[in-house]
């Protein structure tokens, strides 16, 4: 082609660039889709200031990274001028969006010719999928442009590894650092090292493999042994491979594996049959324009024919460019190791097949020319009036996707109020523009001390406050815990969302609380900030709106009876009424979580293991799948118990599902559970003392003394039934006196006993409620701050001092 040519295939392409930084522009925010995104802000922040990779935004400083932790490097120029910003790392990988454009393009050049790579590149900048993935703080961008870099590389590349061959050395220091920045990017080391080996490049393997296992090996020897992972930590992609989602706990993983497999292919099958159109519009448009719903309306249906007639064009690509060299192999087996390996992965997301779509693009053109070359094709007007059919069809809906997205963006950020009214208004749910972080965390900024603890599911939020700290609890946790990390951690607000909201984190958790009631305090589009009291120390109001009697005739209100009934043991008619909760469109993963807790509390194996897959397909789901797997897993128990023909078998695992239900917060299920043991085996020393214990916390005296008997009769020396003596005691005093203060030094000396026997938990709670009858029993404060110091949570003994300054 002609030099004029030349400049106008690069004007040409620099005007898509152009388009492509215009509608990302366009479509930065203070949002993200994945949480991912603000963790990588942190971090990159750390790092950029020379204080290695650690989270300082939460309460304890974590310096665990659950992700590979080379994207963080990549933004930390730019977090360097400007800390803790999201959009500047928004506006950095944009331009790293651009930088795969253009390698791309030089990539499909030197494969297909100016024009095909042209119009390939306007393919994938127009992709709305490409224009989201560029607009989060995360490591698609960066992974693509070193994929497409290394395929340039390997271009160039003929198997010398002496010091001379610097085409060599990049694709060693590349291929080194490629897992520290996606786990995934094994599948390309795989394709490379298999190729290299056929061809006899032993040198080269050597170096790869070992470049490869030097920098993962030091980064997993930093992450996971000299820091180590925390406990409340979410487990590492890798590991996360490993677990049961779709199958019974006692399934062998190669049977977890297939059945995996199996429904992750047909879910990503909806995802690939529309990738090429725009794959991405539903969580990011509102009130699209009536060109929008008519083209959607269009080839909605299209993508169920659309496969037909693209993968035929993308197998006749494949095979035209196996006919080339070894370099053609590298490139098949990396797109089928890769979607093997997210096929395997406990996670669907669309996201995962964006490094298949430069690929998919490149076999579609190398398949066009193929079809192109039929001889009733030579005619130049017929063969460029079908290319240019098939790119409009392509691109013109893409464009018109990206400037919809573009457009809800500019209304949220410049008429956030009114956005939502709208969302709420049409009744859709569009949960990313109910979330206004920067708004909230000015408002935070204005008016909340700088020594504040928040309590959030919701991490972005933490790049928002300031100093202040904010502690990530998973909405998937069970109330004990929520309960115990609120208090350790002296907690003082929470965020969650409004009572009108479909989605609201810890919705369950503050309603069945009776530790602490939640005062709604700053409310704002979606979210609603509480202020966390201590029930035991302050009486909650006689009516709070979380305790309103729940309205049947409404999904939310049908969810929330369902829970209410699954805590009654009403399985049957919690199911029913769930059901009708998740027709209705109420909070689908939520609701699909309790129906899979009804099921396997009811014993319903086959039901349960089946809404547990159904949940692990739907979105924002990972939270819960953890949990429901436990209850699964107890529900196997319970029956593996009930089999045994032992009475001490029997009972020492029926006893661990009674004590798993307590821990989860059924206190109800687990009590009648340990009734049950000990009617069975009324030796069963140590169900007798949690016996006791359950009793006690539940209010019945006549069972918990009937239990103390036996346990007196069996070991009257125990100390903790000598705790359980002097507890009695103290509980007979407690009911003569009439005297508030009375009453706070007993419940203190109860809490002293319940702590030297181990029950910490019941401990904080006597203190407390000393403290509440009594607000001026300095004992009762001081040994409360004691007690937090002695098990050294600084946040908790914060708060107790400031409320003993204070007087309250």
């Amino acid at each position: 082609m002609n030099y004029k040519s030349i400049n106008k295939v690069h004007v040409l392409l620099a005007l898509t660039c152009l388009g492509f930084v215009i509608f990302g522009y366009l479509r930065l925010n203070d949002t993200s889709l994945y949480t991912d995104s603000t963790r990588y802000v942190i971090w990159g922040t750390s790092f950029a200031h020379a204080k290695g990779f650690v989270d300082n935004t939460q309460p304890d400083p974590e310096r665990y990274v659950v992700n590979a932790p080379l994207y963080s490097v990549v933004l930390a120029p730019v977090l360097l001028m400007f800390p803790y910003s999201l959009i500047a790392a928004k506006i950095w990988t944009l331009l790293l969006g651009v930088c795969v454009l253009a390698l791309f393009f030089v990539w499909l050049r030197r494969r297909v010719g100016d024009v095909p790579a042209l119009l390939g590149t306007m393919v994938l900048a127009f992709n709305p999928l490409m224009l989201v993935m560029a607009t989060e703080a995360m490591s698609e961008m960066c992974f693509l442009a070193l994929i497409i870099l290394v395929l340039i590389l390997l271009e160039s590349y003929n198997g010398e590894t002496s010091d001379r061959s610097h085409t060599f050395i990049w694709l060693l220091v590349i291929l080194s650092f490629l897992p520290v920045l996606r786990e995934v990017s094994v599948a390309l080391l795989g394709a490379i090292t298999v190729v290299f080996f056929l061809r006899r490049y032993y040198s080269a393997v050597v170096w790869i493999v070992v470049g490869a296992a030097v920098v993962a090996g030091l980064w997993m020897l930093r992450n996971l042994v000299i820091v180590g992972v925390p406990a409340t930590s979410q487990s590492s992609n890798v590991s996360f491979i490993f677990g049961h989602f779709v199958t019974s706990a006692n399934a062998p993983l190669i049977a977890e594996l297939f059945q995996r497999l199996s429904v992750n292919i047909q879910g990503f099958y909806v995802f690939a049959s529309s990738l090429l159109l725009y794959p991405f519009p539903q969580p990011l448009i509102v009130d699209p324009s009536s060109f929008f719903r008519a083209i959607f309306r269009l080839l909605g249906p299209g993508k169920y024919v659309l496969p037909f007639v693209v993968v035929p064009i993308a197998i006749l690509g494949v095979r035209e460019d196996l006919k080339q060299n070894y370099r053609a192999l590298i490139r098949l087996l990396f797109c089928i190791l890769y979607a093997f390996i997210i096929a395997l992965y406990p996670v669907q997301d669309i996201r995962f097949l964006l490094p298949l779509l430069p690929f998919l693009i490149f076999y579609l053109i190398l398949g066009t020319q193929v079809v192109l070359r039929v001889r009733i094709l030579q005619n130049k007007i017929l063969r460029m009036s079908l290319v240019s059919m098939a790119c409009v069809i392509v691109v013109l809906p893409n464009i018109d996707c990206d400037f919809e997205i573009a457009r809800t963006n500019w209304n949220y950020e410049h008429h956030p109020s009114e956005l939502y009214k709208k969302i709420k208004e049409t009744h859709v749910e569009k949960d990313i523009f109910e979330r206004p972080w920067r708004l909230l965390g000015s408002w935070i900024d204005q008016n909340l001390p700088d020594s504040t603890v928040i309590a959030s599911t919701y991490k972005e939020l933490s790049i928002f406050i300031g100093d202040r700290k904010l502690l990530e609890i998973n909405y998937g946790v069970p109330l004990p815990m929520f309960e115990r990390m609120l208090r350790d951690y002296g907690v003082d607000y929470v965020l969650s969302a409004g009572p009108n909201e479909t989605n609201r984190p810890y919705q369950f958790l503050m309603s069945e609380s009776r530790r602490y009631w939640f005062e709604p305090i700053h409310s704002l589009s979606g979210l609603l900030l509480y202020k966390v009291h201590s029930a035991l120390m302050e009486p909650p109001p006689a009516s709070l709106p979380e305790t309103a009697v729940p309205d049947t005739s409404t999904a939310a209100g049908l969810l929330q009876w369902g829970r209410t009934l699954i805590l009654q043991g009403k399985y049957s008619q919690a199911i029913w009424d769930l059901a009708k909760a998740f027709s209705l469109g109420s909070s689908p993963a939520l609701t699909m979580y309790q129906m899979t807790v009804a099921f396997a509390m009811a014993g319903q194996q086959f039901e349960a293991t089946r809404t547990l897959q159904k949940l692990y397909r739907m979105p924002q789901s990972t939270s819960y799948i953890p949990a429901a797997r436990m209850h699964l897993r107890a529900m196997e128990a319970y029956a593996h118990g009930m089999e045994q023909t032992g009475v001490y078998q029997r009972s020492q695992e029926l006893f661990n599902v009674a004590a798993f239900y307590w821990n989860f917060g059924y206190r109800q299920q687990a009590f009648s559970l340990l009734r049950d043991i000990l009617k069975q085996d009324t030796s069963f020393f140590v169900a007798l003392l949690w016996g006791w214990d359950y009793a006690t916390n539940l209010g019945d005296a006549q069972q918990a003394n009937r239990y103390f008997k036996i346990l007196e009769s069996i070991d009257s020396r125990n100390p903790v039934v000598v705790g359980f003596r002097k507890l009695n005691a103290l509980d007979d005093t407690l009911r003569r006196t009439k005297d508030p203060m009375g009453q706070s030094r007993i419940q203190l000396e109860k809490g002293k006993v319940y702590w030297s026997i181990g029950l910490f938990d019941e401990a904080f709670d006597c203190v407390e409620r000393s403290i509440g009858l009594d607000r001026h029993n300095e004992s009762a404060s001081k040994y409360l701050a004691e007690l937090f110091e002695n098990t050294k949570k600084p946040w908790a003994l914060r708060k107790v001092r400031e409320m003993m300054t204070s007087g309250r």
